[in-house]
């Protein structure tokens, strides 16, 4: 997912540690679901989230090209796949 968000100039792993975090995610899905405000997405940032309101919306300027969106949303799909089939083997492993 950070190479399609830094080809989008979207430089959100400068402010943030953990892109795939609640934060993260809080963010891409917002910016899948169409929203471009950069403040509005950076009103999304977990209080736990040291960086300022400005420097996380400085970091969301980038652009929406469809292609991007798109692979972008396909990243975040499989991201979602490989962590619920973690969670079932975790969930096996401990069965056993």
């Amino acid at each position: 997912m950070q190479k399609v968000l830094t080809e989008m100039n979207v430089q959100l792993a400068n402010v943030i540690s953990d892109i795939s975090g609640l934060t993260g995610l809080a963010i891409i899905q917002a910016i899948l679901a169409g929203e471009q405000d950069r403040y509005k997405l950076a009103d999304l940032a977990d209080v736990r989230i040291q960086a300022s309101r400005e420097e996380i919306a400085r970091s969301l300027e980038g652009n929406s090209r469809k292609e991007l969106l798109f692979i972008l949303q396909q990243e975040l799909n499989l991201l979602s796949d490989l962590s619920a089939a973690d969670r079932r083997m975790r969930l096996r492993s401990t069965c056993i």
